[in-house]
């Protein structure tokens, strides 16, 4: 603990600061602790908002890349079929032009 006039260090069962001698008000103490325990929950709190927020996002970046990659899969399906509808329409007139030229 700390004393409220000089912030010298305290033992707990302090009555008057070994810096200062100030009389340790022990309501001030109280408030004190209670003030440093919230600060570690807020650091906590932010600490802890951080990792949610990247597990977030990772986790959104996955769906998109799953999203991507199925894009990406009916696309290449759609160029396959393209080129095979090309080339069975070239196999078709090739066929065509050697009937016509026996």
């Amino acid at each position: 603990m700390k004393c409220n006039k000089c912030q010298a260090e305290l033992p707990e069962e302090s009555k008057f600061c070994l810096k200062c001698g100030e009389k340790v008000d022990s309501m001030g103490l109280i408030t004190n602790k209670f003030n440093r325990v919230v600060d570690k929950l807020d650091k906590e709190y932010d600490k802890l908002e951080k990792q949610l927020k990247k597990k977030i996002t990772d986790k959104i970046k996955i769906k998109i890349l799953e999203k991507q990659k199925l894009l990406i899969k009916s696309k290449n399906n759609a160029i396959y079929k393209f080129i095979e509808e090309g080339l069975n329409e070239i196999s078709n007139i090739h066929r065509k032009v050697n009937e016509l030229s026996s």
